[in-house]
């Protein structure tokens, strides 16, 4: 199973394509599109620049995840509100489906 999945973006008639990760330190999908460099590699990817999501819940809880992702390894950079700011992990492989996922080389 691959790290990242090529997801076409709703409506499904739509050419474009989005890319989509799960961030360990949020435990959620994160996803990139055409504006990021990615080196096409599903399995070992490296994407530039960084990512930055911010995030609240009930105006109470807030979040920020800020990342690098090269060679399949994701660094939580000093920004991060969650527990592995500051660590480098592996990228996890991403189990999500959907139904308009499509294949790596499918444009």
């Amino acid at each position: 199973m691959a790290k990242i999945r090529k997801v076409r973006r709703i409506p499904k008639s739509e050419t474009k394509v989005q890319y989509h990760f799960i961030c360990p330190g949020c435990n959620c999908e994160h996803a990139f599109d055409d504006r990021w460099k990615f080196n096409q590699d599903f399995e070992r990817p490296t994407i530039s620049p960084s990512f930055l999501q911010k995030g609240s819940w009930n105006g109470k809880h807030k979040q920020v995840c800020h990342s690098f992702i090269k060679n399949g390894m994701i660094q939580f950079l000093g920004d991060c509100t969650h527990r592995l700011k500051g660590h480098t992990v592996a990228l996890p492989e991403n189990h999500f489906t959907s139904d308009y996922e499509v294949e790596p080389n499918e444009e």
